[in-house]
């Protein structure tokens, strides 16, 4: 089998109503990390890419909600950003071996989080359409003057109630 990044875990971790929570991790116990008492902080708070080699090792206590004895020599920490320039999440790996990742490795990683800030962009952009739209409804269904909109066939494809008043 052909391995992308080499590592003993990876995560993804994104802002959800103010708060930073695990979306994904490849064991349930990764999945069960905070994010804010782990590596993945620094990476948010100082948005950009975080590695840290750490020679004796590191035992995760205080990133668990379960007492875990977790030996990490290698983490990194890459930043995802949206279209506004705004850190949302990172995703990020650790290894329990005394290697860094390659350039390679690092550029996969990197594609990934634009991969996945693009998905996270076009969410957005759906729920804000989504926003626009409903408040030009009840703009149009709570104005007192006719309102009618047509396609480029002039069909009506929307109109209030003061309209359909006059319409036969």
């Amino acid at each position: 089998t052909a391995v992308l990044i080499r590592g003993s875990g990876f995560g993804i971790a994104l802002r959800h109503k103010g708060e930073y929570k695990i979306l994904a991790g490849t064991s349930a116990l990764i999945s069960q990390l905070d994010p804010t008492q782990f590596y993945t902080q620094r990476t948010l708070d100082d948005a950009r890419v975080t590695e840290i080699m750490m020679p004796f090792g590191l035992m995760g206590k205080h990133a668990f909600p379960v007492d875990v004895h977790l030996d990490i020599h290698y983490f990194i920490g890459m930043p995802i950003f949206i279209a506004t320039g705004e850190c949302v999440g990172c995703i990020f790996g650790f290894s329990d071996k005394h290697t860094s990742l390659s350039e390679k490795e690092k550029t996969t990683l990197h594609i990934i989080s634009q991969n996945l800030a693009l998905k996270l962009d076009n969410v957005v952009n759906r729920s804000t359409d989504l926003m626009r739209l409903s408040t030009l409804q009840f703009l149009v269904n709570h104005f007192e003057e006719a309102i009618v909109i047509k396609n480029i066939r002039f069909e009506i494809v929307c109109a209030n109630n003061a309209f359909l008043a006059f319409y036969p």
